[in-house]
């Protein structure tokens, strides 16, 4: 599978498309693009537009936000964002008196995911005490924007060093993010 959070544009693209068994010509065939035009998009030479793009997607069987980067204020974007958060980090939807809720698929659990749960831990406790009426909306906000508070460099040894509001995460990155160069037009 594919790691769709380090992945670029050029790289998801690239991914669908042999996942597809096309070569880039019929790709581009498909969409009534030039074989350079596909070439370039997963080269990250070019990034399509919205209605190319849109139609890369149509023509690998895929939604388009399983190819671009996922539109929060939309739900399928948001929903996007939870797919790729179940091979990042194990979040899962399970039934809970017959309704939908997420949690941490404990089969796959490491440590990472040891600490993503402590974080979703922290963040339900903090819900709640926005919740009780403990804190206001502004105390709540303020919570969210400001957490973690805590940045080490391992977050599995400091783990253990978080007190009821902080949990830590790293700052070190598994594979560097690839910049794509943007081009102001579209094939």
């Amino acid at each position: 599978m594919l790691d769709s959070f380090e992945a670029t544009l050029g790289e998801r693209i690239r991914y669908y498309r042999k996942r597809k068994g096309m070569t880039q010509k019929q790709l581009a065939d498909l969409c009534q693009i030039t074989e350079p035009a596909i070439r370039n998009y997963e080269l990250d030479n070019r990034i399509p537009g919205y209605d190319t793009l849109n139609t890369i997607a149509s023509a690998l069987d895929v939604n388009y936000f399983t190819l671009a980067e996922p539109d929060l204020s939309s739900l399928p974007g948001a929903m996007h964002v939870l797919f790729r958060m179940e091979y990042a980090h194990g979040l899962t939807p399970k039934e809970i008196d017959g309704k939908a809720v997420l949690m941490i698929d404990k089969q796959n659990q490491n440590a990472k995911d040891d600490l993503f749960q402590q974080m979703m831990n922290n963040w339900l406790k903090a819900r709640k005490r926005f919740g009780s009426g403990e804190w206001t909306e502004k105390q709540y906000e303020d919570w969210l924007i400001q957490y973690p508070t805590v940045l080490p460099h391992d977050p599995v040894e400091e783990s253990n060093k978080v007190d009821n509001r902080d949990v830590t995460r790293s700052t070190k990155k598994k594979h560097p993010r690839k910049k794509s160069k943007r081009s102001l037009t579209d094939q």
